[in-house]
């Protein structure tokens, strides 16, 4: 158990030390901090967004093709994936809302 402790705490020593680099850093084409973080975004945490939001689609399709081939008791845990995909989705798409809509609102 104690090697799991220290694994994690090297994963998030490099995360810490990788978003410092990165907020640290600051590009000859970007003149004010809206820039770099703009940059930011859109060089870091927008791919990450996507392959999140891709994971998930792709997590619901492995439930319908689970919940549509079987019978019995795993229909019923093909059921519980299903659901809880589906509330992942709509999770993920309420948050992505709002943010455009504070964005938006913001003028960001």
């Amino acid at each position: 158990m104690k090697i799991k402790v220290i694994k994690n705490r090297k994963i998030y020593s490099f995360l810490f030390l990788s978003l410092f680099s990165i907020l640290s850093y600051r590009p000859a084409f970007a003149s004010t901090f809206k820039e770099v973080v703009d940059k930011i975004y859109e060089k870091v945490f927008s791919p990450i967004i996507s392959l999140i939001i891709a994971l998930a689609v792709v997590y619901f399709l492995y439930a319908v093709s689970k919940f549509v081939r079987s019978d019995g008791k795993e229909r019923e845990s093909g059921k519980e994936l299903l659901v809880w995909g589906i509330i992942g989705l709509v999770v993920m798409m309420s948050i992505w809302g709002i943010v455009s809509m504070v964005q938006g609102t913001l003028k960001l």
